[in-house]
């Protein structure tokens, strides 16, 4: 049971850290990581485009850009856009200045920019994500997400000029955020069926073990309790005896095993009734109760029969004391009004040797024997 409910605790905790995990593994690293593929896959397309160009309209052995090539490109930039479904196409001289764009405002203008004159002029693709409304490598702004490509025209290792090339990914983004959000309802919604369904089935499965666990206790304490007086019956007492005897041993403290003995219980039962006889058992016992702390383990053997073992420190207390408190607390018993009968007790009492090979079972043996010859004195003298 103990295992069942361990291990139902780490499936409630692995599953609350796996919808707070999950959300979070999505937005921080796998939509990114998505983003990255198109702007990865659109830098492609972009390096594909401009070896098309070039092989459509560069013949010549050199990439130089000429006027007519620029000519052919201002006449057919609309088809040339449309057709590669490019967003924007500018091209650069080595200088830097604009010789061509779809966009004539365009025309002339210079990138002084860094990475321009060091990245793209060394030969290396370039690219930046544009986001909607903010402003490009050159500033400009766009009304759209796009990627925007420089890719290098090299001949030999000399830097002849550049393609600018814009993709629109407008719809890419658009349809991740669209799955990333889709995922996310997915989410919300198995979190909420299952998480009121983890609480609910951990609640009752918590009440359930505490039941059992109240359950257990309460069968292990019917085990070691006597029933009639709720003290520790035979088996229960020795337990714990043998435990106790263990701790004054190692602590060297003084043990007193005390056995009693009803007198005069067939007398009881028989001329006034087993109910009065049972009353008798229970005064009996408050009276061994009252006599022992809480600490000290009491018992009722069975029958008639109870023992008692006591803890203490060394010469705190003798076999003289407990006799006589006991004799007190049964006397103060037989003194209330209305009892028929007095309680009386036979007793032996032993004292735990450390030093000596002793044993809860050879202390019980020795009590009970000093116990019934103080009940055959007690019968000799008449005093039962």
């Amino acid at each position: 049971m103990m295992f069942n409910i361990n291990y139902l605790k780490f499936f409630v905790l692995l599953s609350f850290i796996s919808i707070l995990t999950v959300p979070l593994y999505i937005g921080f690293h796998l939509t990114p990581a998505f983003r990255q593929l198109i702007i990865d896959n659109t830098e492609n397309e972009a390096v594909r485009v401009a070896n098309h160009l070039v092989s459509i309209y560069f013949h010549k052995s050199s990439l130089a850009i000429d006027e007519s090539t620029i000519s052919l490109f201002t006449e057919q930039s609309a088809g040339i856009a449309k057709n590669l479904g490019l967003k924007k196409l500018k091209i650069f001289q080595p200088s830097g200045m604009i010789i061509f764009s779809t966009d004539p405002a365009d025309m002339g203008l210079i990138n002084r920019e860094n990475y321009f004159h060091e990245i793209v002029a060394g030969g290396n693709l370039y690219s930046k994500v544009v986001r909607k409304d903010e402003p490009s490598l050159e500033g400009q702004f766009l009304h759209a997400h796009v990627v925007e490509t420089y890719v290098p025209l090299m001949r030999d290792g000399v830097f002849e000029g550049a393609f600018e090339i814009y993709f629109d990914i407008t719809k890419e983004f658009t349809r991740l955020d669209r799955l990333v959000l889709h995922v996310y309802g997915i989410i919300a919604v198995v979190s909420a069926i299952m998480l009121p369904v983890m609480i609910l089935a951990y609640t009752r499965a918590m009440r359930h073990h505490h039941q059992c666990k109240t359950l257990e206790q309460k069968l292990h304490e019917a085990a070691i309790r006597d029933e009639l007086t709720g003290l520790l019956n035979r088996r229960g007492f020795v337990t714990m005896a043998e435990q106790q005897l263990k701790v004054g041993r190692r602590l060297g403290r003084d043990i007193f095993l005390l056995f009693a003995d009803m007198d005069n219980m067939k007398w009881i039962n028989d001329n006034l009734g087993h109910e009065q006889g049972d009353q008798a058992i229970k005064d009996t016992a408050k009276a061994m109760r009252n006599t022992f702390r809480e600490s000290d383990i009491v018992s009722r053997f069975g029958g008639d029969e109870f023992a008692a073992l006591l803890s203490c420190d060394p010469n705190a207390h003798d076999k003289a004391q407990l006799l006589q408190r006991l004799q007190n607390n049964l006397d103060a018993l037989n003194a209330q009004p209305g009892r028929s009968y007095e309680l009386q007790m036979s007793v032996g009492v032993v004292k735990f040797d450390a030093a000596g090979p002793c044993t809860i079972e050879i202390m019980m043996k020795e009590a009970d024997a000093l116990m019934y010859e103080h009940k055959l004195n007690r019968k000799a003298s008449g005093r039962m």
